[in-house]
């Protein structure tokens, strides 16, 4: 199996979840939708007696410009749920793939900089060794003078 495919899906957990977006989901915003279509008709429907026909006019006008900006951004809702749901299905296998690049990135960097560093390294501990030899050979000499 390819590390990059991932598995396919459980069916039994996607019907329940195809049940659960249907009741929690789609089933209230129906709803919601005929709701507001109701309210819509019921405020253009003719009113009392008592009422002007400019008032009314005037209402259905805010009603329709509230109504239509409402409807935009529920359009631009549900454009962005589908974006990020098709995002969703592809996502994990690009991030693992992306994540895989940044592990080679890193293994090869650490390689660069290790090969960089040794011969830094390999100097400074010559240079601490002869210079610790030397202070040892110095001790020696000055606490065994030849008397």
């Amino acid at each position: 199996m390819d590390p990059h495919q991932l598995p396919s899906p459980n069916p039994h957990t996607n019907a329940r979840h195809r049940q659960e977006t249907l009741l929690y989901i789609t089933l209230p915003s129906l709803g919601a939708l005929m709701l507001l279509i109701a309210v819509l008709i019921l405020s253009a429907a003719p009113g009392a007696a008592t009422s002007s026909i400019g008032a009314d006019i005037s209402l259905i006008f805010l009603i329709i410009i509230s109504f239509c900006f409402f409807f935009f951004f529920g359009v631009i809702l549900l454009a962005m749920l589908y974006g990020v749901s098709k995002l969703y299905n592809v996502l994990p296998s690009y991030t693992r793939i992306i994540q895989d690049v940044f592990v080679l990135i890193q293994y090869k960097t650490q390689l660069i900089s290790d090969k960089s560093a040794s011969p830094f390294i390999i100097i400074s501990s010559w240079k601490a060794g002869s210079k610790e030899t030397l202070h040892q050979v110095r001790v020696f000499f000055s606490s065994h003078p030849d008397k």
